[in-house]
């Protein structure tokens, strides 16, 4: 499961760094997944 969470993780990071108009969006899903662990 965590290796799923940091997986999801990677990709956001990804997605932020190609649109950051969601860069806020983004970073609030990856308080969720960590919280999720």
């Amino acid at each position: 499961m965590k290796i799923l969470s940091i997986l999801i993780q990677e990709q956001i990071h990804r997605q932020s760094k190609i649109d950051g108009a969601f860069l806020k969006e983004n970073l609030e899903l990856d308080t969720l997944v960590q919280i999720q662990i």
